[in-house]
């Protein structure tokens, strides 16, 4: 609903921790944090690469890769 997803390994930020009690310790903890979906790419299964989408125009709702030209599933 946001349009995020969080990527492990990706978009690391560090967070000051306070301690919560006698027993739990503070300090910088290292976490992911969301990235928005507008910033990924779809990876051609026949080239292996990231590559944008074009449309053809003739066929509509078929999508293909800019790269090698061959027709993206919609899976």
């Amino acid at each position: 609903e946001k349009n995020k997803a969080i990527v492990e390994g990706i978009n690391l930020v560090k967070k000051h921790m306070r301690a919560k009690s006698q027993t739990e310790q503070g300090g910088i903890i290292t976490k992911e944090a969301p990235v928005n979906i507008s910033n990924f790419m779809i990876v051609c299964q026949s080239c292996h690469a990231p590559s944008k989408v074009r449309k053809n125009p003739e066929k509509p709702g078929e999508r293909f890769c800019s790269r090698c030209g061959t027709a993206l599933s919609n899976k």
